[in-house]
């Protein structure tokens, strides 16, 4: 929304919780058979993870927006633990064949931010006691899994391949900061290694004006303030110097238009503070 407002630019979010770098992967793999960005922005969080596989639940919710073909069986085998009916994934309705019991009315209407917000889900929940950490003396180092380099080096080749520029965006937070930054101080290396622009929020707290107790949502969120500090300052370092079309007033890029007046409509929802 800020980026469509303030220059035109259109984006959208592909993202599903919990979302490992091979999901990310995936799914960017998926879009670029239709989609033609010029900027590919890989949220660069979850590289610390050193598990091989997620519990089911979550691998589950990483394969559901995918239709069947080749893309979605490899996605399949990155994300399953072995011994995994792959074929129950690949049809679907085995997993999900005795919901019939729980559905309610509900599950069948479709939200209004569900059909406009292009992937980004409005947050107006904060924790009360949440604390921000200095990241920057951090100086150690901590190597990345084999399957998260892997990946990494995926992207890498996907974004040649279709043209499109790379960056290895970390969003600001707060819960552990200074625990994972040897994860991301090695991230750092290999971004220069590789010439992958990288945009790590914690490092500009402050010049983005955050504040702990507004702009920081439970878990590793922002809430909808800190967010629009955050994609302001993510273009202002990263995406002004690219050249990106202007796209107001092309009758195509309506959506980008509605998802603009539903996040103004709950601007002034309150703020709600979990214990």
């Amino acid at each position: 929304q800020v980026w469509y407002s303030e220059h035109g630019t259109s984006g959208y979010v592909i993202g599903t919780p919990t979302q490992a770098v091979w999901n990310s992967y995936y799914l960017a793999k998926e879009v670029l058979k239709t989609q033609h960005p010029k900027v590919i922005m890989l949220e660069a969080y979850k590289v610390y993870d050193e598990a091989e596989y997620f519990d089911i639940p979550i691998s589950i919710k990483a394969l559901n927006g995918m239709r069947l073909s080749k893309n979605y069986i490899e996605h399949a085998r990155a994300t399953l633990p072995k011994g995994e009916n792959i074929l129950e994934y690949c049809l679907k309705f085995p997993l999900f064949h005795t919901r019939y019991k729980d559905l309610k009315s509900d599950n069948f209407e479709m939200k209004e931010s569900d059909q406009v917000t292009l992937g980004y889900t409005p947050l107006k929940k904060i924790e009360k006691d949440k604390v921000l950490t200095d990241v920057k003396s951090v100086q150690k180092r901590t190597a990345m899994s084999k399957k998260v380099e892997k990946y990494l080096d995926l992207f890498r080749e996907l974004a040649k391949e279709n043209d499109a520029e790379l960056v290895f965006v970390l969003a600001p937070f707060a819960d552990n900061a200074a625990g994972l930054q040897p994860y991301y101080n090695a991230l750092w290396d290999y971004a220069d290694r590789y010439g992958v622009s990288m945009l790590q929020g914690n490092y500009y707290i402050q010049e983005m004006g955050l504040e702990v107790r507004k702009d920081f949502g439970y878990g590793s969120h922002l809430t909808d303030s800190g967010a629009e500090k955050f994609t302001r300052f993510l273009w202002d370092k990263v995406l002004c110097n690219m050249q990106l079309a202007d796209h107001r007033g092309d009758s195509r890029y309506q959506r980008w238009v509605d998802n603009k007046e539903f996040m103004l409509r709950n601007e002034g929802k309150k703020i709600e503070v979990v214990e």
